[in-house]
This record gives structure tokens, sequence and C-alpha cells, in this order.
């Protein structure tokens, strides 16, 4: 089923308005979305300008096979804990269910629930474009622009990503060499879409960084990734799409892939979602279907695994999404996103979260929702995230 499909039946169904035919359609394909079922509650609920109603009755009954019992019922709860009445998604035998907790959940539970508040969009910077010469570019400074400067071509769309060419008569590319190319950047809360001069898209996460040298899709098209990106490339079989990453080379012909490379970690992560994708790393490859992940740790081996590729891209979607994860796995990429300076850990945890986290939340009360439901505490010192008992 398609994912716009399923938002439709959701609305129809918790405005009682779905047919039986297409209750049992909801049915058949419900395990299929199990990501979907969140956006669709948020989505129904900005339209309605509401923020808490009863999750867990409707997807019990949409489980149980019946029909809504009538309008939704909306509940306002005393007290910070129960300000948003939050979608939870805990992956029970062979079921998904929704369940919201008034009690903090015991140290023996093996997954717990992460619950997102409306809150304040974290503070961020703008994303910024360093040519080759030098020269700096803030995209954020205002809605459009049109820039041209010694053939480097940059036009800011209508959704807000730019559009990258280069102006053949006017523009040289520097000869080869490891400082001639154009740097674009995402700092902390901030992603950003980028079209490059031969068609391709590359949506950049934040507190990522990619390299376009300056002969870009001359002689050739190949490109340098730190952090996270996101590649929808146009096919070209005379002229194949490379991604160095620090431990491994991407090569496409034209695919849709998803890349995970940050300095700081050990592992390298590609991702396929559609097409093919070589992954090299000295003399051993690996080669990608799509729905399957190539690992690569510390540059020393190269192995490959089926993932849910929704939770993979879920950052591109706007959230944080995590199954059975560590704090410290989840804590990795909450400070990828808010201006945070690190992470100091007075204690190690062993407990498993799953759930999602809105990325438009606020630092402190995302980590206050996680105190809640766990044995852990938290302190911000000067700009650092105190782990603790």
């Amino acid at each position: 089923m398609h994912k716009e499909r399923f938002h439709y039946l959701i609305e129809k169904y918790i405005k009682n308005q779905i047919s039986e035919s297409e209750l049992q359609e909801l049915l058949e394909d419900l395990d299929d979305h199990e990501d979907d079922f969140l956006t669709s509650l948020d989505r129904y609920a900005n339209i309605e300008g509401r923020s808490d109603f009863d999750q867990e009755r409707i997807y019990r009954q949409i489980l149980e096979n019946k029909p809504n019992a009538g309008k939704v019922r909306w509940h306002k709860f005393v007290g910070r804990w129960w300000s948003v009445a939050a979608a939870v998604l805990i992956l029970t035998i062979g079921t998904y269910y929704f369940k919201l907790h008034t009690s903090v959940l015991p140290v023996s539970t093996v997954s717990h629930i992460i619950q997102d508040s409306l809150l304040t969009l974290p503070e961020h910077a703008d994303a910024l474009l360093k040519l080759a010469n030098g020269t700096t570019i803030d995209f954020n400074d205002s809605p459009a622009f049109h820039f041209n400067h010694d053939g480097v071509l940059l036009t800011k769309l209508s959704d807000g990503s730019i559009a990258m060419s280069f102006d053949e008569e006017a523009y040289h590319p520097a000869t080869k060499g490891e400082d001639h190319f154009h740097l674009f950047s995402t700092p902390k809360g901030t992603s950003f879409s980028l079209h490059l001069p031969d068609g391709s898209l590359v949506f950049l996460n934040s507190d990522s960084k990619l390299q376009i040298p300056s002969d870009f899709n001359t002689s050739d098209r190949r490109v340098k990734l730190v952090g996270e990106g996101y590649f929808e490339v146009a096919h070209n079989k005379e002229k194949p799409f490379v991604v160095h990453t620090k431990s491994t080379d991407i090569t496409v012909l034209g695919t849709h892939f998803n890349i995970k490379s940050y300095m700081d970690q050990m592992q390298v992560q590609t991702t396929l979602l559609e097409g093919a994708v070589r992954v090299n790393h000295e003399n051993k490859r690996v080669d990608l279907r799509p729905g399957e992940q190539a690992v690569s740790i510390d540059g020393k081996d190269i192995t490959k695994r089926k993932v849910n590729v929704q939770q993979i891209m879920a950052w591109k979607e706007g959230y944080f999404r995590f199954s059975n994860a560590s704090i410290q796995e989840i804590l990795e990429d909450i400070q990828r996103w808010y201006a945070i300076k690190g992470v100091d850990y007075e204690v190690r945890s062993d407990e498993r979260f799953t759930g999602a986290i809105k990325r438009t939340r606020n630092l402190t009360e995302v980590l206050d929702n996680i105190e809640k439901i766990s044995n852990i505490k938290f302190k911000i010192i000067e700009g650092r995230v105190i782990v603790m008992k």
C-alpha cells in the first residue's frame, strides 16, 4: 500500500467514515506501515489543531477489526508528563501495539517508550557553501536568490533546496588537487538538500559535509562525504557516480541510497533504497540490493545485512527513530542535532529503548522524558550532557 493511501485510511478510520472493505485493507497492511502510523497520527493531530487523543483505543480497535466506536475522544491530562499523549510503538509477540503509561517502567522491561512533546525548535545555524575560490554563501540569508560567481550558478528553489550548475563559458575549474573543491556543510540542527550539476539530488543530515570537486561532471562524478547523506543519483552510464568516505568508496550509475559516515563512528553504513550500488574497500567489495545495508568497521571488513529502510531514513522525514537502542546509540544521534559539545558518562546503562522523537523538540524536554521512563538522569553543564543515575 502506498504511504498516502495508508494516511488516507487512518484518517477515515479516526473520522468513523471507513468502509468495511477499507478497514480490511488497512488491517492487512498495518504491520508493514508501523512507522507510517506515527506520521498519520501526527498529521491528523496537526490538521485538527490537537495534540492529545486516545491513540491506544484507535490502534487496538483496528487490530480487533472493529469500526471506530465514535468520534475520537480528546483528553487533557494534568502534569508535565501527560502534557501530550504521544504515539508509542513497542514490538510484542507477533504484533505491534500502542500503549500509554501512567508510571515509570521497571528496569527489567526490555523496551522503553520515548515520548515527544509540542515544544520549540532546537537552535541551529544555517547551511553554508564554501566555493573553491574561498567565497562563502549562506543559503538562509533570504527566502529566494540567484547567485552567479565566476561561472558557479546557484538558485534557491521554492522547496528551499539549492540547484547548483556551471556556466560552461564562464566557469574554469581548477586543476585537480585536494584543495580545489566546493564544500557544502550543514551545522547541528540543520538538514538541507542540493541539486548537483549532473542532476543528482543530495540530502545532507545534521553536522555533515559534502566535498564537490571543482571539475565535477567534466570527466567523472566524484564527491566526498563526512556525516550522513541521502543520494538520488542521475543515471549516466558513461560517468559512474562515486562517493568517498573515510574508509569506503560507493560506486553507482543511477540509484537511491543513504550513507552514514561520521568521523567519530567506527562504522560506515551504506543503505540501498533503489537500484544497485557497489561498496569498495581496498580489495574487498559488496554489491547491494534494495533493503540491504553494507557495514564497514574501521575499514577492516565489509559485511551486508537486511535492514528496516524506513527507520534508516527517519532523519529525512524529521524524526529520530530507535529500535531496541541503547542510551549511547540514542545520544550519538541526538548530539549531532542539538547544539551540545558532547556527552560524558558517569554510569553506563544496559536499558534498551524503542520509539520515535520528532527532531523539532527541545533538548531539555527530550532528556526529561527519557528520565521519566528509565533509571537514567541527566545534567547539562557548560554545554555538555552528563549521564548519571
